[in-house]
């Protein structure tokens, strides 16, 4: 029997507790020579000042399709974000630092950059973060208990 007014719940799913870097979408489906974008996201972070990300990537499966972008989350929060990145084959070195906040960081929930791939052969696929990536606070120290989601994103051609 249908009901005119069916019973409703509302919840959220937090799958990561503390500050942590994921890679939004978590799995990506393209066809080979499909671009797509990625997010690099800082999450639940308090008074962030520094960020070096390296990203892992399979060079064989894919291919940078163009410079790594400046996210907005920094300029929401009226700070300037200073943006540098190099490549590398199978890896993007990316350092972000926050100028003008007040107070001194940025804080909460946001993508701190966006990177662009092109699939190049039907296979799976990850992009995920270095040994290198910190997290740094206004006095230059690690942010404790930061998370670092491995194996963010699997790419594969839509029939597997």
């Amino acid at each position: 029997v249908e009901s005119s007014a069916p019973d409703r719940r509302t919840f959220t799913v937090d799958a990561v507790n503390g500050p942590a870097l994921m890679i939004r979408p978590r799995q990506t489906r393209a066809s080979v020579g499909d671009t797509f974008e990625v997010d690099v996201m800082a999450e639940e972070v308090e008074g962030l000042m520094l960020a070096h990300v390296m990203i892992e990537y399979d060079v064989s499966a894919l291919r940078l399709s163009g410079p790594p972008q400046e996210a907005s989350f920094v300029s929401q929060q009226g700070g300037v974000a200073i943006f540098l990145y190099r490549e590398a084959d199978g890896s993007i070195d990316i350092s972000i630092g926050v100028a003008t906040a007040d107070p001194p960081g940025v804080s909460g929930s946001g993508a701190i950059a966006t990177l662009g791939f092109q699939l190049l052969r039907q296979a799976r696929s990850a992009i995920s973060f270095g040994a290198a990536t910190e997290l740094r606070d206004a006095s230059n120290l690690p942010i404790a208990s930061t998370t670092f989601v491995p194996g963010s994103v699997s790419v594969a051609s839509p029939n597997q």
